[in-house]
């Protein structure tokens, strides 16, 4: 339940810029529960929010060449009582200006495991939590094209120190899937990162061994064999919303969407619940909405990673299925570090889902799309949006991001989800070229 007596619509300031939620749809998420600042650097908002129309939103702190205790200063004035970010990218501002301001949110430390994928696998193998083989290749360290990334010294690998292969190469800092890469060898490394430097990267990318497929860990067919795990953080306690199943990820490793709760047996909800907590507790997360991937194999969950945020689709799935909005709770733990969730207030009563559908590998632009206002009429089907609009170039390297529509909407059970999910896909036409 709820905390008692919780402050009358505090303030909050929202950390937004790229690869965030547009200031619209954070603002609809939020309804009256809470009234907002927006925290950004003007140079540097995505084109869908611009710094004229997030002004017009509530109070707008620009954060563009100013030091940050005179960011705080300004948000100390404007009365903030809590702060969030919905990026990875935000995270470390907002942690940084709630420290100043004596705000309830993890630490700069904490929140450093949480957005830096090397640091997050080093602070879990320290508290004896298995990790992939892996290793850091440092792009800004190559002098051109490569050739042989060993002779040209790219990351200064030493021999044997590559994880193997097949292998995953993505950035140290990243977010969505972008720019993440299946490996299948040395040939197909080097010819990976000559692309990334050709393409103007200079920055840290790491590369880890692939963790191997497991079917028979899968609820259905159309499950992929990966989960995520939807938690409170109140003051160091974990409370769990659930598990979300995921759909299988359109090549290489881009998002298609997932279900609501997760299909897994008793005995493996306990095991992906306890690998969960021990992560947490590895990573010192103290507070915040966490998102928590796991992978399933044969020799049990593994760890993907860990996310100090809200997952992109969690609050839909979470609300469809089981009719009570996290929102309020997320407000209560922004503002005092407890959400006062319990697991009994997200009672399942059907099954939701929401569909990423991503354009094939080799698209490069979206020609026509038809048959979006047919999946809508579709009983089941809360809401349809496009995220590309014809015309639109496309480049699958913007991993989740390059999705072309998402469909939400609940069923009854996991066959009539799936059931309806496929006459959604099938309801819809694409051309690309």
């Amino acid at each position: 339940m709820l905390l008692e007596n919780p402050p009358p619509n505090p303030v909050i300031a929202v950390v937004i810029g790229q690869g965030t939620y547009s200031a619209f749809q954070i603002k609809a998420f939020f309804e009256d529960k809470a009234g907002l600042v927006w925290v950004a650097d003007s140079t540097h908002l995505p084109a869908e929010s611009p710094a004229t129309l997030v002004s017009r939103l509530g109070n707008f702190v620009d954060t563009h060449s100013k030091k940050p205790e005179d960011v705080a200063e300004e948000l100390g004035s404007l009365s903030v009582s809590g702060i969030i970010a919905f990026a990875d990218p935000q995270l470390p501002i907002a942690a940084s200006l709630a420290e100043l301001l004596g705000l309830s949110f993890n630490t700069p430390e904490v929140v450093a495991g949480l957005t830096d994928k090397l640091i997050q696998r080093e602070r879990l193998s320290e508290a004896g939590i298995w990790t992939p083989d892996h290793c850091v290749i440092d792009l800004a360290k190559d002098s051109g094209a490569v050739a042989d990334f060993r002779q040209t010294g790219l990351g200064n690998l030493p021999e044997g120190t590559l994880p193997g292969y097949p292998a995953v190469l993505k950035p140290r800092i990243g977010t969505n899937s972008s720019n993440t890469f299946l490996i299948t060898d040395e040939a197909c490394l080097a010819s990976t990162c000559s692309g990334l430097v050709a393409s103007g990267f200079a920055e840290q990318f790491i590369i880890e061994a692939f963790i191997g497929d497991h079917s028979s860990a899968r609820g259905s067919s159309a499950s992929a064999d990966y989960v995520s795990v939807e938690s409170f953080v109140d003051s160091g306690a974990v409370v769990h919303l659930g598990i979300t199943g995921r759909f299988p990820a359109a090549p290489p490793f881009r998002g298609s969407g997932g279900f609501f709760p997760a299909d897994l047996g008793a005995h493996l909800e306990r095991d992906v619940y306890r690998l969960t907590e021990q992560s947490l507790a590895a990573l010192k997360v103290r507070s915040g909405i966490c998102h928590t991937e796991i992978k399933l194999t044969a020799e049990g969950p593994r760890l993907l990673e860990v996310n100090g945020r809200l997952g992109g689709d969690t609050e839909v799935l979470v609300r469809l299925s089981t009719g009570n909005s996290i929102v309020p709770y997320l407000v209560s733990n922004i503002v005092s570090g407890k959400s006062g969730a319990a697991t009994s207030d997200f009672v399942t009563k059907r099954v939701a889902f929401r569909i990423a559908v991503q354009p094939p590998i080799e698209a490069t632009r979206l020609d026509a799309i038809s048959g979006l206002d047919k999946a809508a009429a579709l009983p089941g089907v809360e809401n349809v949006v496009l995220n590309k609009a014809v015309g639109t170039e496309l480049d699958y390297r913007e991993g989740a991001m390059s999705q072309i529509y998402s469909v939400s909407g609940s069923a009854d059970d996991y066959d009539k989800m799936l059931a309806l999910r496929q006459r959604v896909i099938d309801s819809v036409e694409m051309k690309f070229s």
